[in-house]
């Protein structure tokens, strides 16, 4: 099924806003300005010296700081009449573009495609309020051209904030609509090797990975996620297929690919409230989550989380350091992601766990997440680390235990 939420087409003359300032001796809007009837349309603010490699925790940061300008000037143009409110990017420069495509998908934020699939809007806006949008810097380029406006110019309106003449005779149209499906799905795959043991037989030790990622960006962009996640997806397997060549372990081996990650852990979490294995037998849970760049890691160290100084830890990540550092391999303290992959759910319901992953790297969430980046060696070895620690639980006799906080692992 699928529902129609909003649903407007406005047409109007297209108003240059700029950077929508008010105050001071040259304002882009005046203060007492009429709009009624008008599709404003407002550049995004950006400075063009921002650094070329931004975290993704910084580019995260500002885009947020800059969403939530641009839902201040919304607000201030819907009050001054404006039908509609359009942001155009002259340029981008800290990744808004990209992470408009995390920032929004949600069951409360749902996407909006419009003729030129283009466009992400907030629809948990006020109804009262003009719907807002946000161009890509593709499609922002149509308009400002149909505004007769020159980079130069923008440019120049960026930096020191110089004014410029935009034409005001310049028709537009916006054909608006939110369809949500109600009939979409997803599916998690598992597969269980069962144990030798006749006494062990009924506990698991499950792996995780999740094979989803977020779509499209804007401009129609595939994001390939070829490291978030699928690096995690082929260590699993390779880590199914180690087992599967035997010896079968005393303990069996579950192994769960989830859905849905991305939008909130949902198919780690419709499993740990569903299970297909009895909840209360999974003795531990190895996550893996980007393991084929090295993001804020050298190329032998992997971060883990719950780590030692997390309320979470537990003998799996003890016994894990000492099986990476046999391997050569470091750990590292990421309990910054303990709540960011699908580990959690396992792990708050008490069940000892572990995620195994690059932390945040340079092309996190960007298109530009593509397999040629992904280091082989890289995922063999977070794949070797974690089938010897699947082993040794599935083998020894007692079941992994909390710890609590600790000095070092």
């Amino acid at each position: 099924m699928t529902s129609t939420e909003l649903a407007t087409n406005i047409s109007g003359p297209m108003q240059f806003c700029g950077l929508s300032r008010t105050p001071g001796p040259n304002p882009d809007v005046a203060v007492g300005a009429n709009l009624t009837g008008k599709i404003a349309i407002a550049v995004v603010p950006t400075k063009g010296d921002a650094a070329p490699n931004l975290t993704a925790e910084q580019r995260f940061g500002i885009s947020f700081q800059t969403y939530r300008q641009l839902g201040k000037v919304a607000t201030a143009l819907s009050e001054k009449g404006a039908a509609a409110v359009v942001f155009v990017q002259v340029r981008d420069a800290t990744g808004l573009t990209d992470c408009l495509s995390t920032l929004l998908p949600s069951t409360q934020q749902p996407r909006i495609s419009l003729p030129m699939p283009v466009a992400r809007q907030r629809a948990s806006s006020p109804a009262r309020a003009a719907p807002a949008i946000v161009l890509s810097p593709q499609a922002s380029k149509v308009v400002l051209e149909a505004l007769h406006l020159t980079e130069q110019e923008l440019d120049e309106h960026l930096d020191d904030g110089t004014g410029v003449a935009a034409r005001t005779d310049v028709p537009a149209t916006l054909d608006l609509a939110v369809t949500i499906r109600t009939d979409a799905k997803a599916c998690n795959v598992v597969a269980v090797l069962r144990g030798s043991d006749p006494k062990l037989a009924h506990q698991a030790v499950i792996y995780t990975a999740h094979v989803d990622h977020i779509g499209a960006r804007m401009d129609g962009a595939a994001y390939n996620g070829a490291n978030d996640n699928a690096s995690g997806v082929a260590g699993l397997i390779g880590v199914a297929r180690m087992f599967a060549a035997g010896p079968r372990p005393r303990r069996s081996i579950v192994f769960l690919v989830t859905a849905g990650e991305e939008l909130g852990l949902w198919g780690s979490q419709f499993f740990v409230d569903n299970p297909a294995w009895p909840i209360e037998n999974i003795v531990a849970n190895i996550n893996f989550e980007m393991i084929g760049r090295t993001g804020r890691c050298t190329a032998t160290e992997f971060v883990a989380t719950p780590s030692y100084r997390h309320s979470r830890f537990s003998s799996l990540g003890h016994d894990a350091a000492q099986i990476a550092a046999g391997l050569g391999i470091t750990l590292l303290p990421g309990d910054e992601y303990y709540r960011q992959s699908d580990h959690f759910p396992f792990a708050e319901r008490g069940i000892p766990a572990l995620s195994i992953g690059d932390g945040n790297f340079v092309d996190y969430h960007l298109v530009t997440d593509d397999a040629g980046a992904i280091d082989g060696r890289r995922v063999h070895a977070a794949m070797r680390a974690a089938a010897e620690l699947g082993r040794r639980v599935a083998m020894d006799e007692e079941a992994p235990s909390t710890r609590q906080a600790q000095a070092g692992w």
